[in-house]
């Protein structure tokens, strides 16, 4: 992903920070033949993170299977942390995300895709209360088919794959910075009344892990 394609990517970025709060934290995981984190579970920091995306060499080949269980480890020893100090506190857990963005099939990559599937389908089906979105911008259909293959074997709902066109990124982008918004309010609304009942749809927090990228470069 190179030229007006990644600047769309920052804006996209840019989109989500705007909705967020300090006591949320991020991690910025980017890869093409490698993978770099040039940030995690950071408090917010945009200005920083952005002007790291914006001097991004896009180069190289493929290697989002180890991106995606680089990101996926990082949130599951959150989520365990996450786990008991909300068990001790009574109160819920923080509500985890992970957006996958890549333009190009997995080429470069030590992982397997059976390998990622797996460490995904142990995030979800253990814990829960997280989120993972494959975004495929302009993929083949072997790239799109390898994607849907990790989701169906993940088999949550809440991990989905959605196709792309390049040109939609920022409002692909614009629409999780929304949902991410709803899920702050619905958190306000379960604070504020007493005795309400939280069931698993509403588990949200103050804070919003989001394991923001795994953004091909």
């Amino acid at each position: 992903m190179s030229g007006s394609s990644w600047n769309r990517v920052v804006e996209g970025v840019k989109a989500i920070f705007k909705v967020l709060h300090p006591q949320d934290t991020v991690t910025c995981i980017v890869f093409n033949h490698e993978v770099e984190a040039l940030c995690v579970l950071d408090e917010v920091h945009s200005t920083r993170v952005i002007r790291q995306l914006e001097r991004v060499k896009c180069t190289g080949t493929t290697a989002m299977y180890d991106a995606v269980s680089m990101a996926t480890m990082i949130n599951l020893r959150q989520l365990l942390a996450d786990a008991e100090a909300s068990a001790r506190a009574g109160v819920a857990m923080d509500v985890h995300m992970v957006v996958v963005l890549t333009d190009g099939e997995d080429n470069g990559s030590k992982t397997s895709v059976t390998e990622v599937t797996g460490v995904l389908h142990k995030l979800h089906k253990t814990l829960g209360n997280c989120q993972t979105i494959f975004l495929g911008a302009g993929l083949n259909s072997d790239g799109e088919q390898a994607l849907r293959r990790i989701v169906n074997g993940v088999g949550d709902e809440d991990c989905k794959f959605f196709a792309i066109n390049q040109y939609d990124i920022v409002e692909t982008f614009t629409k999780i910075s929304i949902t991410l918004e709803q899920i702050a309010r619905v958190e306000q609304a379960v604070l504020t009344e007493e005795g309400l009942a939280i069931r698993r749809a509403d588990v949200t927090s103050s804070g919003i892990r989001l394991q923001e990228a795994l953004i091909r470069r």
